[in-house]
């Protein structure tokens, strides 16, 4: 996902489409070390230059393999985000050196290079946390043991403790008073 500005000089006037698999893995595991594995990434959109700036709209489809939280097991997680990236000629650049916007990037020698853009935006998608559905009896952190259990469900609002139902009661009624 590089073009040269020359190759891009054909479409001043008219929008560019492409789409092509790109792989990641390397480049994510350099700049994390929670991701355990990639797929390659599918990047499609278009591009089209308005002004002095070339302006490309882009999708992008793959799994991470990424640790449990609870277990350290893996955990498939798979993302499908939209992004825009603003490319700045280099002669525009200059204008933007002290108020630089994160939003806007620089042609270097020539080259508009959407790959470390994509990683960014890749990394800016992963979560603090993933956890495992289905985590087998036989895992390094079993989620049950004797007089225990491993409890992911949230309290309902019928599960009161019994003998603070009538405490319940008075907040009900706080509740209609409201």
């Amino acid at each position: 996902m590089k073009w040269h500005f020359n190759e891009l000089g054909g479409h001043q006037d008219d929008m560019f489409s492409f789409s092509e698999d790109t792989q990641v893995k390397e480049l994510l595991q350099k700049r994390s070390s929670d991701i355990r594995d990639a797929s390659p990434f599918h990047v499609k959109g278009y591009g089209y230059r308005s002004g002095n700036r070339y302006v490309f709209h882009l999708k992008m489809k793959g799994t991470l393999v990424l640790p449990c939280a609870r277990t350290l097991l893996d955990v498939e997680f798979p993302l499908s985000f939209s992004s825009t990236e603003i490319f700045a000629l280099e002669n525009e650049t200059s204008d933007y050196d002290e108020d630089w916007d994160d939003d806007l990037h620089p042609v270097i020698d020539g080259f508009i290079d959407l790959t470390p853009y994509v990683i960014e935006r890749i990394l800016l998608q992963i979560p603090m946390k993933v956890y495992k559905e289905d985590i087998p009896e036989q895992s390094p952190a079993p989620q049950k043991g004797e007089d225990w259990e491993v409890v992911t469900e949230e309290l309902k609002k019928s599960d009161v403790d019994p003998r603070l139902a009538s405490l319940q009661r008075f907040f009900d009624k706080d509740d209609e008073n409201a």
